[in-house]
């Protein structure tokens, strides 16, 4: 059985409940195919069997390789509009900390909670160190950069010296996010365009097995 663990802590899911439905995942295919085998006694049941095990395991852990990716994806993209919002209370000459205060007021239970930790963080040490921690909640790495600039903003007294640096990252950022999505929508859609090509296969497929079929029913009656 695969280690779903590490997978369901990142999603926040509760560990004792997805193991269950894996074990009676397991357990279903395992019945499923001892059954049929001892209705048939025939080898391939078995080798079905082993084989749809495999795949149903390497289903949920895809779906939760999924779940994760989109998580992500979701987190990223409330991270551009949290620090919009940040960027227009910097630019209306509230300090850094104010900024980041105000935003926390709309961001969703996720963001809330980071962002706090980032606050209680700030409080308690005046470094780089908790605006770092912050950017590991993400993966791209230009995160880092860009919460390294809202540390420099703090550290130049007012923060207004380092807006345009933190401005020219973070609009960097944005545009690459942006193409990411528009790319996700194109791809999406190509996908959809694939499949009345997937359905005119499978119907070329049934043609040919009918003409098969046919041509030996009348070879049978020859």
């Amino acid at each position: 059985m695969f280690n779903i663990k590490k997978y369901v802590d990142k999603l926040g899911l509760n560990y004792r409940k997805e193991k269950q439905k894996m074990i009676l995942l397991n357990g279903a295919i395992l019945i499923a195919g001892i059954g049929l085998f001892i209705f048939s006694f025939k080898t391939v049941v078995l080798l079905i069997a082993l084989s749809a095990l495999a795949l149903g395991n390497y289903w949920m852990v895809f779906q939760y390789q999924k779940k994760i990716e989109e998580m992500a994806y979701l987190h990223e993209k409330e991270f551009v509009t949290a620090f919009g919002i940040f960027q227009i209370y910097v630019s209306n000459q509230y300090n850094v900390y104010q900024a980041l205060q105000e935003t926390s007021n709309y961001l969703s239970p996720w963001m809330k909670v980071i962002f706090e930790k980032l606050l209680r963080g700030i409080d308690e040490d005046k470094t780089i160190t908790p605006y770092i921690a912050f950017a590991h909640n993400f993966r791209p790495l230009i995160i880092e950069q860009v919460m390294t600039s809202v540390f420099q903003m703090v550290d130049s007294g007012h923060g207004v010296g380092h807006l345009g640096q933190f401005s020219i990252l973070f609009s960097r950022y944005s545009d690459d996010h942006l193409k990411d999505e528009i790319q996700k929508h194109d791809d999406h859609f190509e996908s959809l365009n694939l499949l009345p090509l997937f359905g005119a296969g499978i119907l070329a497929i049934d043609i040919v097995v009918g003409v098969v079929q046919i041509i030996g029913g009348f070879i049978n009656e020859l």
